[in-house]
């Protein structure tokens, strides 16, 4: 969201950086999930644009700078806009891919995202996060010195704790692997809601107990 995602950008490149089957079965359930007004926040979302049901989603919203001119807009699928500055509460569905791992930010990020939802509303997040044993270990070593040059997104966030530390339930959630250039990259994939507002309770009449 601040910087590009390495692993995302990889896989716009030839063999052996396109994307893994086991990332784009993943892509693709996930984004069945998709519904109403939905934002796409991804570097990728034309790819995720082609994963979408038409009849599920009204419009999809992209951030300013996301549709570059003179690149026209999917001619099939749910119609695309562009919004510089979604106004809070707008949408049913937000889809982060390869975007949290990116956010300079990531608790900035995923207050941006459960303020852009409407209660009730689900994000659907895909990305690269955090592995265990050597996977991790190497992760917290080499992924603050290319953040430190500018070259990498995080290669170590913990997208789930972020969710659920901005207020979101995670209602499900995914973990594997996949191989990008013959190397293991874990994976998440998560849906995550945004509360429903609470029915107000009615006060007691006069002289009605309180229960």
């Amino acid at each position: 969201m601040d910087r590009s995602c390495v692993v995302d950008a990889a896989w716009g490149r030839t063999y052996p950086f396109h994307e893994p089957p086991a990332v784009a079965s993943a892509r693709r359930r996930l984004l069945a999930r998709a519904v109403g007004d939905t934002l796409d926040v991804s570097p990728s979302w034309r790819r995720n644009h082609s994963c979408m049901r038409a009849a599920a989603v009204t419009a999809v919203t992209v951030l300013a700078g996301a549709l570059p001119d003179p690149a026209p807009p999917p001619a099939a699928g749910p119609p695309v806009r562009v919004d510089p500055a979604p106004a809070p509460g707008s949408f049913d569905t937000v889809v982060a891919t390869a975007a949290l791992c990116s956010a300079d930010r990531l608790d900035v990020a995923v207050a941006d995202i459960a303020r852009w939802l409407r209660p009730g509303g689900e994000v659907l997040a895909l990305d690269h996060v955090l592995g265990a044993g050597l996977t991790a270990f190497a992760q917290r070593v080499f992924g603050p010195l290319g953040e430190r040059a500018g070259t990498t997104c995080r290669l170590d966030a913990d997208v789930a704790a972020a969710l659920r530390g901005g207020g979101l339930e995670v209602t499900d959630m995914t973990r594997f692997t996949a191989r990008l250039g013959g190397l293991p990259v874990p994976f998440l994939a998560a849906t995550a809601r945004r509360p429903p507002v609470p029915s107000p309770t009615a006060a007691p009449s006069a002289g009605e107990p309180v229960r």
